[in-house]
């Protein structure tokens, strides 16, 4: 069923079977680099399994519970679900109670999933590769390329780990050459995390070692696209970041953010606006001019997004489908949709269940529905993939983790944040967006239509909310402009949770920082770190 250019996701999970490897359970931390890599074949394979196998679908974009994707969603004000977890704050217990406001679940489910965190280690993978291919014969313009992909991977992976949990361990070369001590390696500082991720990313996109963008067989490689998007991504935490500390301290941070966005617009990226917003998640649409980098599935490993969000009483006639019923769109989030936006053509809103009886599932007939796996009563349907090739629990559909609509919502943000007024280019990547969401129900925008700057970033927010919703990107957004707290306590609320279950969300163990911005660090990471990796404040 999939196409050629999935096969980059197979080759990441058998790379250590291939291009001269032995037939053994060996890792390559155990094979003597005196034998391999012997050539550039061998130390691509080494490059797909120790860099790219990590940004596969089952782990950066893991649809269960521990990846980016999930994580980032979950929490934010756009997702319910009956997990204590799908609410900020949760303490380490394993028990899970609503009512309570206790339970961990799913993030800290070690035993049955590997939370982010742990996948850091992959910096390390990334770190003995770029040493044991150095002396490997090949051409230059290949060992640069190589040595861009595993830069990139660095900061994209230091990024994404950054962004939910602060900062990891980051070992050096000389600890990881000498296995034998035994050494636990604190977490990084702000500045050294900070640091990685800006040179990683630089040395990513020194000489344009990386092609502008990758189609064909090399379709979800890296790419100067992504390392800009990245970066860009980047610069605009920051710039959040550094805002809240002290008023006006993101202005640097603006200017590089919008630099760095203003170069996906180049033409030698080609990335452009599909026409059909609903075919970008379908398997018919993938390899599209507008995405930028995708979690690419195959038959080995695909998401289970749509098992996750259809319940068991949905009718999918003459579909083998696993239907588990767990993530719903709020309620409130799905009324904050304009009429006539097209982007809602895939929440659904009301169904005729399969249970005896058939009733109709909407959000008035089961506002008391006590089964919360079944029925509409948390929300609407996000069914944002199409289903209609999933098999099982596996949907084929590639995962995009960024688009070219982001690129141009977060560059209309950044050029109003350094101008502190709203322009007409701003407004024209806005409406941009909106022409392609509302079709000949599209009304342009102009600068008189805001009240100022501040009124033009609520809106796009609400913007990049519907164009992104369930992509994993509210969270980061609220986080940057200072509302991701109140909205987590209004989804508290309407969730019926303990008042002080409520309150507690805006802990600040650190004064001026909330706590749970970030999530917990795993128990197992602080166990064996032996007293040297710390838990984040407030958990």
């Amino acid at each position: 069923m999939k196409k050629g250019n999935k096969t980059l996701a197979a080759l990441a999970l058998c790379a250590c079977m291939t291009a001269g490897c032995s037939l053994v359970h060996e890792s390559y931390s155990e094979i003597s680099t005196d034998i391999y890599p012997s050539n550039a074949e061998e130390a691509d394979a080494m490059i797909l399994a120790n860099v790219y196998q990590v940004f596969n679908i089952w782990h950066v974009f893991n649809p269960d519970v521990t990846g980016w994707w999930t994580m980032s969603n979950i929490v934010s004000d756009q997702f319910d679900s009956q997990y204590s977890g799908s609410y900020i704050g949760f303490d380490l217990t394993a028990q899970d109670n609503h009512e309570s406001g206790t339970g961990g679940y799913p993030f800290l489910d070690e035993d049955n999933y590997t939370p982010l965190y742990l996948r850091s280690r992959f910096l390390s993978k990334m770190l003995l590769t770029k040493e044991r291919i150095k002396n490997v014969p090949m051409t230059d313009a290949r060992k640069k390329r190589m040595n861009a992909e595993i830069h990139c991977g660095m900061g994209f992976l230091a990024f994404l780990a950054y962004d939910l949990y602060g900062p990891v361990s980051l070992p050096t070369l000389e600890i990881l050459q000498n296995p034998a001590a035994d050494l636990a390696v604190r977490r990084a500082t702000e500045e050294e995390m900070q640091q990685y991720i800006e040179s990683n990313l630089a040395e990513a996109l020194k000489d344009d070692a990386l092609p502008a963008r990758c189609d064909g067989a090399e379709y979800g490689r890296f790419t100067r696209g992504l390392a800009f998007m990245v970066l860009f991504k980047y610069c605009m935490l920051m710039g959040g970041m550094k805002e809240k500390e002290s008023a006006g301290s993101g202005a640097p941070w603006w200017e590089k953010a919008e630099t760095a966005g203003r170069e996906l617009l180049k033409p030698e990226y080609g990335y452009a606006l599909e026409d059909d917003y609903n075919a970008l998640f379908s398997e018919a649409g993938e390899k599209n001019r507008e995405v930028i980098f995708s979690g690419i599935a195959d038959p080995a490993m695909a998401s289970t997004y749509v098992a996750s969000v259809i319940p068991s009483d949905f009718d999918t006639p003459g579909q083998n489908l696993q239907k588990w019923g767990v993530f719903k769109l709020r309620w409130d989030f799905y009324h904050t949709f304009e009429e006539h936006d097209l982007r809602t053509q895939r929440i659904i809103t009301e169904y005729v269940s399969t249970a005896e009886g058939h009733p109709v599932r909407s959000e008035a007939n089961d506002a008391t529905q006590e089964n919360i796996r079944t029925g509409l009563r948390l929300g609407a349907l996000p069914v944002k993939f199409d289903y209609s090739t999933t098999i099982g629990s596996s949907c084929p559909v590639d995962v995009p983790m960024y688009r070219f609509a982001d690129a141009l919502t977060l560059l209309a943000e950044a050029i109003v944040r350094n101008a502190g007024t709203v322009t007409t280019e701003a407004v024209g990547y806005l409406n941009d967006v909106r022409r392609r969401a509302f079709g000949a129900y599209h009304t342009p925008k102009q600068p008189s239509d805001f009240a100022g700057a501040e009124d033009f970033l609520e809106q796009l927010l609400m913007e990049r909310a519907h164009e992104l919703w369930f992509e994993g990107h509210q969270r980061q957004d609220q986080i940057r402009c200072g509302k991701f707290i109140e909205a987590c306590m209004e989804k508290g609320r309407k969730g019926y949770l303990p008042i002080a279950r409520i309150e507690h969300m805006r802990q600040q163990t650190v004064p001026g920082k909330y706590d749970f911005e970030r999530f917990p660090v795993p128990l197992s990471a602080i166990r064996e770190g032996r007293g040297v990796i710390l838990q984040n404040p407030g958990y």
